[in-house]
């Protein structure tokens, strides 16, 4: 990408750059996690455990859906990322 065109990413409204956009556009893996054992816990106490995780991008990269199942295949949780073009950040 030229310099050029580049800076012109960077303009509010125009669709992200390779910099700014997620590592992960698709692909699918096992993440480590941790949760607290108990609310107000110290963070030492955390029960850790992998799970697979599932990453895809729709509309040209500004949206970000990440899906992760536990080890009996079961959906648990998921993530939906969208980026504000004018903002240029991810929320």
């Amino acid at each position: 990408m030229s310099s050029q065109s580049a800076a012109a990413n960077k303009i509010p409204g125009a669709y992200l750059t390779e910099a700014e956009g997620l590592p992960f556009s698709t692909a699918t893996g096992m993440v480590s996690n941790r949760k607290m054992k108990e609310a107000g816990q110290h963070p030492r106490r955390m029960d850790r455990f992998r799970t697979k995780a599932k990453f895809a991008t729709l509309l040209d990269g500004l949206v970000s859906v990440e899906e992760l199942r536990n080890d009996k295949g079961r959906p648990f949780s998921s993530t939906i990322r969208t980026f504000d073009r004018e903002k240029r950040t991810w929320s």
